[in-house]
């Protein structure tokens, strides 16, 4: 396989993935990104997040957390509030009215995965992702390393 066809093909996946989540949620009064958070936050319901904490843990940038997290807040999903300890840090937690829709949520996922994964054996599902995986590592490292200040340069160059 070619790159520019690996490229093709992940964009592709995306551009699918995009139309298949607005399809399924239209209707609802959460968007695909919203969905992809709650789903997140409903793994471990009793536990307390804060931004930084799900952006470390999933590699969601910034800007999207916070949109998502704002219109979760606006919609009664999550609640925010300031840590007593620091107040630069918030805690983000789930309201009764997230618990309340854990089973649809729970249910548009497994569809979700069904529609996804239709065909594919469990060792080639195992075989993507650590190819995923490795593109992933891989490109935060160009990240890190084109974002990085080079201490060998002293600026004359």
């Amino acid at each position: 396989m070619t790159d520019d066809r690996l490229i093709s093909l992940l964009k592709q996946a995306n551009i699918f993935l995009d139309q298949y989540e607005r399809e399924a949620l239209r209707g609802s009064e959460i968007t695909p990104a919203q969905s992809h958070m709650l789903n997140y936050l409903l793994k471990f319901p009793e536990q307390t997040y804060s931004a930084t904490d799900i952006r470390l843990d999933t590699g969601v940038s910034k800007a999207a957390i916070s949109s998502s997290l704002k219109g979760l807040k606006q919609k009664g999903y999550i609640t925010i509030r300031q840590v007593p300890e620091d107040e630069r840090k918030k805690e983000i937690l789930l309201t009764p009215k997230a618990l309340d829709i854990r089973r649809r949520v729970d249910e548009h996922m497994r569809r979700r995965r069904e529609c996804l994964c239709r065909g594919i054996s469990r060792e080639e599902l195992e075989t993507m992702e650590d190819g995923l995986e490795k593109i992933v590592d891989n490109m935060k490292q160009e990240h890190i390393r084109r974002n990085s200040y080079d201490t060998n340069t002293d600026g004359t160059d």
